[in-house]
């Protein structure tokens, strides 16, 4: 049988400063930004080969668009299929 590590899935906790807090960033958030930065970097680097019909621009605001599109997925999915226990 494995075991798993009981990780904390808090990060980084900070605060409560000036009454505002505590802010708690997640190992999970942490991993969605690595992932975003690794897709726009990559996506530059073959934007600039010859023969891609891809802009910097075109690439700047796809990148602008998945944080939120991704967000409003995950929340709608949870709204949907919630058994309301």
């Amino acid at each position: 049988m494995l075991t798993y590590p009981h990780i904390n899935p808090i990060a980084i906790s900070i605060g409560p400063i000036f009454g505002i807090g505590p802010l708690q960033v997640h190992w999970y958030g942490i991993m969605y930004l690595i992932g975003f930065v690794a897709a726009w970097w990559l996506a530059h680097r073959r934007s600039r080969l010859p023969g891609s019909t891809w802009t910097g621009l075109d690439i700047d605001d796809l990148i602008s668009t998945a944080p939120s599109a991704s967000l409003s997925a995950a929340a709608s999915d949870g709204a949907s299929f919630m058994d309301g226990t």
